[in-house]
């Protein structure tokens, strides 16, 4: 019985220090990223042709979605 919660404890060890559990968490889309970047500290669009540009990305987002 201890043995068999021994294996158990140094099987979770190794797999928690796996590589896999190493890697980090993938990046945000291009473009989260690029509206992120264009989002004025009052949270609205830095301009008039960012916010166009946004709705085209979100429209043919959804597009492509259904």
């Amino acid at each position: 019985m201890l043995e068999e919660k021994i294996k158990v404890r140094s099987t979770c060890i190794e797999e928690m220090n796996s590589v896999d559990s190493l890697r980090p968490p993938s990046p945000p889309p291009r473009h989260e990223m690029w509206k992120g970047a264009r989002i004025n500290p009052l949270r609205t669009w830095s301009s008039k042709s960012t916010e166009h540009t946004v709705d085209r990305i979100v429209r043919n987002m959804f597009s492509v979605l259904f």
